[in-house]
C-alpha cells in the first residue's frame, strides 16, 4: 500500500507540472500563479524577490491571475476551434431500411455537373500531390483530413450496423431513429468552409421552423372565420436562398469552381463579385480574399483561402490503401474497396473504382439540409438558444446583443402573434371529450310537443347526438357554465381557442376537483353496497338464528306444558288425546285474550297527540314473544300517523321556513360560529315591509321579481377602498336586487341564474360575498346586453358579449346583520331557478372578482370576532378584514 501512495504522488507531480495541451500552461500554474516547487529548489535555493507589503503582494497575484486566465481562455478557444475544423460532419440522419442509400443518390445528384470527369486522373493528381512532400503544413492537412475520413466512416458504419438490427422482419414495415445534430448560426475571428455550411443549416432550418409556425397559426385563425388582421413576418428564405438557389448562389459558385479545371480561391471570389454585381445586397466581397454574407442573425465576414480545395474533401489513394491494410478488423473494413458510405470523405477514383468524381463537401451538406426540411413535422418545435455574451464570459450580460438576437430569430414576431392571437387551441370533439364531465346536471324541462320527424334541439355536452351535430355550440354551453370570465374563449368553425395559460391551467384544476369527486362518489357507491351486502347477510344470520332459537324454546315450552299429555299419550289410550286436546284449547284461548287485552290497553298508554314526532315514548310491551311482531308494526304506524297530522297542521308559509331552517341547519352547522344564535330567530324575510310599499307595487320592481323573498337595509362594500354604503337589498324569486334606500331607484340586478357560489368565513361576522359568472347570456339584463353590438350576431363566432361588463362589474360584497337567513334564502332561490344549487364556500380566505383584478379577501380574528365589528382593509390586491 505504501508503494502505491508513493507511485500515486509521483504522478500527481508530473501531472501537475506538466503543460496541458489546450491551456498551454501548467495546472499548478493556472491555479497558483507559479509553478511547483521542486526538492532541486530546496538544495540549491531560490532568488528572493525585493520585500513587500502586504497590499502589493495581493494586487500583484490578483492582475497575475487575470492575466492567466485570459490567456487560458484565448488558448481553449483555439483549441476547441482546432477540434471543430478537421472533424466537422453535418450528421442529420434518420436510421432506418434503406434511409442513407436515398442520401447517397441526393448528394449524387447535385453534383451531376462534375459526373462525366474521369477518376483515373484525380486518382494520379493526388498521388503526385501525396508524394510532393509539401512541409508540416501539408502534412498537418492530410493528416485533418485522413482523422475525417476515419470518424465519417465510422459513423457510416454505426449508421448500418443500427440499420441492420432494427430492420423490421415483416416486410412492408418500417422501423425508423431520428438523430439531428446541427450547430447554431456562428461568427468567429476566422470563418471557413465549416463555418459557412454550419451558418447555412442554422438558415434553413430557422426559415422552415419560423415561416411554418407564424403561417400556419394565422391560417389557421383565417379559416376558422375569426376576427383576424394578418401580422407581417421576416421572410428568412430570401436570406438562405442567396447561399443555395441554384448556379446563382454562393455553394453553386462553390460547385462549378470545385470541378476539374474550374479554378481555386480566386475564381470563387470572381464568381461571387459577379453575383455581387446581379443585385444581391445581402453579399459583399472583400478583397484581398474575404467576402460578407448577411444572415438572418447578422452579418459575417468569411476567409475564401482554402475553400475549394476543402468542399472537394478527397482522400488520398496511398494513404486508405495502408488504412485498409491495417491489422484492426474494424478499421481494415472502414477503408476496404467500396466502403466509402454515404456521408464519408471518399477517396480518389470513388467507391470501387467508380469513374465518377466523389461528392462534394457543400453538395452533402446540402442534401442532408433539404432532407432534413423535408422531414419536419407540420408543428415543429424549435428551441432557440441566446448567448448572454458574445466572448462567452460568465456573469455578463450584453443587452444590445440579447436585442438583436430576440429580433432576428423571430422571437418577437412570436411573442406578437401570442399576444395578438390566442396561446391554446384544441378541436371542439377533443374539449368536449376532456371536459365533458364538468358540464352542470341538465334541468328536467316539461316535454314540448315537436312534429313528428323533427330531430330534438339539445345542446348538452354530455348528449352523444348533440356533440356530433353541434360540437362548437356545445363546447360553448360547457364553458359557459364554468366559473371562468367568457372573454378568455373564442369560438372558431370547428376549434375552441384559449387566450392565456391560465385558463388552460383553470381548466385542468377544475377537472382534476370533478375526477377527485367522481373517484370519491365510485368510492362510497361501492362501500355503500359492500355494507348492504354484509348487512343482509347479518340480517339472513340473524334471522336463522332467532328463528332457530324459537323453535328450541316452542319445543321445551310444549315439552314442559304437555309432558304429562305426551306421557299419556305414549301409553296409548282416549285419555290422552283427549288431554292433549284441552289442552291445545286453552292455549288458544289464552292467546286471544292477551291480544284483546294488549290492545284494549294499548289506546290509554299512547303517548299525547301534541308532542313532536320526534318523540320516541312508546309503551312497554307485556308479552314480547306472542306479540313482538304487532307491537313493532303498530308502533311504525302510529308513528307514521303522527307526523301525518304534524305536517297537516303546516300552512304553506310554515312550510317554506321550515324549509329555510333545515336548508341553514345543513349549510351552516358546525360551520359558522353564529348560526347557534339564529336557530332559535324566525327568518322574517321583508324586515322593511316593502311588500306594503305604495312604490314598489306602482312599479319598481320588474315583472318577475314583484314577490319578494327577503328585503333588509344592508352595506354594499365598495371594491376599491373597502368603505360601506347604505342600500336596499331585495331578493326576489328571480333576481338579487339592489336599490336606492330612498328613492328605490334600482341601481344593480343581479339574475339567480348567473350566481355560482357563495363565501363565507367561519367567525362571527356580518359580510357576504356573491360570486357572479362572468356572462349570464340573454337573461342577465338591458345594462349587460347593450355592451354587444346590435350589428352582431348573439351566436356569430368569437361574440363575447356581456364578458367586459361582467368583468368590469364583478362580485357583490354584502354586510348584513341577518346573513345568515339571506345565504340561505338565496341559496333556495338560485337552486329553483337553476335546477342545481350554488356552492357555498366556508373559509378564511378566499378570491373574489374585483371587475378587472382578482382580489384575495383574508379574514383574521384578532380579538373574539363579534358581529358588526369587521373593519375591512383594502391593500392592492388583497383585502383583509380584521375581526
Amino acid at each position: 500500500m505504501a508503494t502505491r501512495l508513493g507511485q500515486a504522488h509521483t504522478f500527481l507531480l508530473s501531472y501537475r507540472s506538466a503543460v496541458h495541451e489546450s491551456t498551454l500552461v501548467t495546472p499548478a500554474f493556472a491555479n497558483f500563479g507559479r509553478e511547483l516547487r521542486l526538492p532541486a529548489d530546496l538544495i540549491t535555493g531560490i532568488p528572493l524577490d525585493a520585500p513587500r507589503s502586504i497590499t502589493d503582494c495581493a494586487k500583484d497575484l490578483r492582475n497575475k491571475m487575470n492575466d492567466i486566465y485570459e490567456h487560458v481562455r484565448q488558448s481553449g478557444q483555439q483549441t476547441s476551434e482546432k477540434m471543430k475544423t478537421p472533424c466537422f460532419h453535418a450528421d442529420e440522419a434518420e436510421i432506418g431500411a434503406g434511409e442513407w442509400e436515398a442520401w447517397e443518390e441526393w448528394g449524387s445528384e447535385a453534383t451531376s455537373a462534375a459526373d462525366s470527369e474521369a477518376g483515373a486522373e484525380l486518382a494520379a493528381e493526388t498521388d503526385e500531390e501525396a508524394g510532393a512532400g509539401g512541409g508540416a503544413g501539408w502534412a498537418g492537412a492530410l493528416r485533418d483530413r485522413l482523422l475525417c475520413a476515419v470518424y465519417a466512416r465510422l459513423f457510416t458504419w454505426l449508421v448500418n450496423t443500427v440499420n441492420d438490427a432494427i430492420k423490421p422482419a415483416v416486410p412492408g414495415a418500417r422501423s425508423s431513429l431520428g438523430v439531428l445534430d446541427v450547430y447554431g448560426l456562428e461568427s468567429l475571428a476566422h470563418n471557413g468552409l465549416e463555418r459557412l455550411l454550419i451558418n447555412y443549416a442554422a438558415e434553413r432550418v430557422q426559415a422552415a421552423v419560423t415561416a411554418a409556425t407564424l403561417r400556419r397559426e394565422q391560417e389557421e385563425y383565417v379559416r376558422e372565420g375569426l376576427a383576424w388582421t394578418p401580422l407581417p413576418y421576416t421572410e428568412h428564405d430570401l436570406h438562405a436562398d442567396l447561399l443555395d438557389a441554384g448556379p446563382e448562389s454562393v455553394l453553386g459558385a462553390l460547385r462549378e469552381c470545385s470541378a476539374r479545371g474550374a479554378g481555386g480561391d480566386a475564381a470563387f471570389l470572381q464568381r461571387l463579385q459577379r453575383l455581387q454585381r446581379r443585385c444581391h445586397p445581402r453579399l459583399l466581397v472583400l478583397p484581398p480574399d474575404r467576402f460578407q454574407v448577411v444572415h438572418f442573425g447578422g452579418a459575417v465576414v468569411y476567409s475564401a483561402r482554402g475553400f475549394v480545395q476543402k468542399n472537394r474533401d478527397v482522400l488520398c489513394r496511398r494513404c486508405a490503401a495502408v488504412l485498409a491494410g491495417a491489422r484492426e478488423p474494424l478499421l481494415a473494413g472502414l477503408f476496404a474497396v467500396g466502403a466509402a458510405g454515404a456521408g464519408g470523405v471518399a477517396s480518389a477514383g470513388g467507391p470501387a473504382g467508380s469513374p465518377r468524381r466523389p461528392c462534394a463537401l457543400a453538395c452533402r451538406q446540402r442534401a442532408l439540409v433539404g432532407a432534413l426540411v423535408r422531414r419536419l413535422p407540420a408543428a415543429p418545435r424549435l428551441v432557440r438558444c441566446l448567448r448572454a455574451d458574445a466572448a462567452l464570459r460568465p456573469h455578463r450580460f450584453d443587452a444590445a446583443l440579447m436585442r438583436h438576437q430576440i429580433r432576428t430569430q423571430g422571437i418577437m414576431e412570436m411573442a406578437l402573434l401570442r399576444r395578438a392571437g390566442w396561446c391554446e387551441s384544441a378541436c371542439a370533439r377533443a374539449l368536449l371529450a376532456r371536459y365533458s364531465l364538468l358540464a352542470p346536471p341538465a334541468p328536467r324541462a316539461p316535454r314540448a310537443p315537436r312534429a313528428a320527424g323533427a330531430p330534438r334541439a339539445s345542446r348538452d355536452p354530455r348528449d352523444p347526438r348533440a356533440v356530433d351535430a353541434e360540437p362548437v355550440l356545445c363546447a360553448r354551453a360547457l364553458l359557459r357554465s364554468l366559473p371562468i370570465p367568457s372573454a378568455e374563449f373564442a369560438y372558431g368553425r370547428t376549434r375552441v381557442f384559449i387566450r392565456s395559460p391560465r385558463t388552460v391551467w383553470e381548466l385542468e384544476a377544475l377537472r382534476a376537483a370533478r375526477v377527485q369527486r367522481l373517484v370519491a362518489a365510485a368510492q362510497r357507491a361501492w362501500r355503500c353496497h359492500a355494507a348492504r351486502r354484509r348487512l343482509r347477510a347479518q340480517r339472513v344470520i340473524a334471522r336463522a338464528w332467532r328463528a332457530y332459537r324459537a323453535r328450541r324454546a316452542q319445543q321445551k315450552s310444549e315439552e314442559s306444558l304437555f309432558g304429562r299429555v305426551a306421557q299419556v299419550t305414549s301409553r296409548g289410550g282416549a285419555y290422552g288425546a283427549a288431554w292433549a286436546w284441552a289442552a291445545r284449547v286453552v292455549w288458544r284461548a289464552w292467546c286471544t285474550w292477551a291480544r284483546r287485552r294488549y290492545l284494549a290497553q294499548l289506546w290509554a298508554r299512547l303517548p299525547a297527540r301534541h308532542r313532536s314526532p320526534a318523540c320516541g315514548a312508546w309503551p312497554a310491551c307485556p308479552a314480547p314473544r306472542l306479540l313482538g311482531r304487532a307491537d313493532a308494526a303498530l308502533r311504525r304506524l302510529h308513528h307514521r300517523w303522527r307526523c301525518r297530522l304534524y305536517r297537516a297542521a303546516f300552512d304553506q308559509t310554515a312550510r317554506n321556513r321550515m324549509r329555510e331552517k333545515v336548508t341553514a341547519s345543513v349549510l351552516f352547522r358546525d360551520r359558522k360560529a353564529t348560526y347557534a344564535r339564529s336557530v332559535a330567530l324566525p327568518f322574517v324575510g321583508d324586515y322593511v315591509r316593502l311588500r306594503a310599499s305604495a312604490a314598489w307595487r306602482r312599479g319598481a320592481g320588474a315583472a318577475d321579481d314583484r314577490y319578494v323573498v327577503f328585503a333588509d337595509a344592508v352595506g354594499k362594500v365598495a371594491r376599491s377602498s373597502g368603505r360601506t354604503a347604505r342600500c336596499l337589498c331585495v331578493l326576489s324569486t328571480a333576481a338579487l336586487l339592489l336599490l336606492d334606500a330612498r328613492s328605490l331607484r334600482l341601481k344593480r340586478r343581479v339574475p339567480a341564474h348567473t350566481v355560482y357560489r357563495l363565501s363565507l368565513s367561519p367567525y362571527h361576522d356580518d359580510l357576504l360575498v356573491v360570486h357572479v359568472r362572468a356572462c349570464g347570456g340573454l337573461e342577465s339584463s338591458t345594462e349587460e346586453l347593450s355592451q354587444c353590438s346590435s350589428r352582431d350576431a348573439v351566436d356569430a363566432p368569437g361574440c363575447l358579449f356581456g364578458g367586459e361588463s361582467a368583468r368590469r362589474r364583478g362580485d357583490l360584497v354584502l354586510r348584513t346583520c341577518h346573513v345568515l337567513e339571506l345565504a340561505t334564502k338565496l341559496f333556495l332561490v338560485v337552486q329553483n331557478a337553476v335546477g342545481a344549487p350554488p356552492h357555498v364556500n366556508i373559509a378564511t380566505q378566499f378570491e373574489a372578482n374585483f371587475g378587472q383584478q382578482i382580489v384575495t379577501i383574508s379574514f383574521h380574528a384578532l380579538g373574539g370576532g363579534e358581529a358588526g365589528g369587521a373593519r375591512l382593509l383594502r391593500r392592492g390586491s388583497h383585502m383583509d378584514v380584521l375581526l
